[in-house]
């Protein structure tokens, strides 16, 4: 872990994830008319859901209604962020749900 790093520990469960995946999907219907979204959730938000896997899939399918659409999981999550001297650098998410609407 790079020096002056912060570490951030939360707790997720299954009322989390479905709740964040509903304000996604809020967000996503906001958009005029979209031909296609592509949905990508972590593999830990998966992991979370324990006993129900298809919760998070039932959210959106429930929201999107005749919308055209694909839901997967990632094992991970790369995106770029500002470093300390306003450059971006990639770095290493988790537990995030990220969509592309065309």
């Amino acid at each position: 872990m790079p020096i002056g790093t912060t570490l951030m520990v939360g707790d997720i469960d299954l009322a989390d994830v479905v709740y964040t995946t509903g304000e996604t999907v809020k967000q996503i219907l906001q958009v005029p008319e979209p031909s296609c979204i592509l949905i990508f959730s972590c593999l830990t938000r998966y992991l979370v859901l324990g006993a129900d896997p298809t919760a998070e899939m039932e959210q959106v399918r429930s929201s999107l209604h005749d919308t055209v659409y694909q839901f997967c999981y990632s094992g991970g999550e790369i995106c770029p962020v500002y470093n300390e001297h306003g450059r971006l650098v990639n770095r290493f998410h988790n537990c995030t749900l990220v969509a592309c609407v065309l």
